[in-house]
């Protein structure tokens, strides 16, 4: 099965909900937060656009030459991880012979 790639962001309230597509990529390319309300018409925000692993490695870089705070520490990274090996472990085993 081959899945079409999505990247999107999706905030849902009890007053209402924001929209975003593509909040995390490769290209400078601006985007569009759309503010929904119930009853009312919606409302857009323009979103700069920026390279967001191009944000990372300069915060990355920043800690190592001016040992600026990382903002996620390695306890962090470590439960992600776990995270991450965990949803592995239960989709091998829902894994289907094709």
């Amino acid at each position: 099965m081959n899945l079409e790639r999505r990247n999107f962001l999706e905030l849902t309230g009890t007053g209402g909900r924001l929209y975003l597509d593509n909040p995390f990529g490769l290209l400078e390319e601006d985007s569009v937060l759309e503010e929904h309300h119930s009853g009312q018409d919606t409302i857009y925000h323009e979103v700069k656009g920026e390279n967001h692993f191009v944000r990372m490695g300069e915060h990355f870089a920043d800690s190592v030459l001016n040992g600026t705070p990382l903002r996620y520490d390695l306890t962090d990274a470590a439960n992600n991880a776990r995270v991450l090996e965990g949803l592995d472990a239960a989709a091998r085993k829902q894994e289907v012979g094709v």
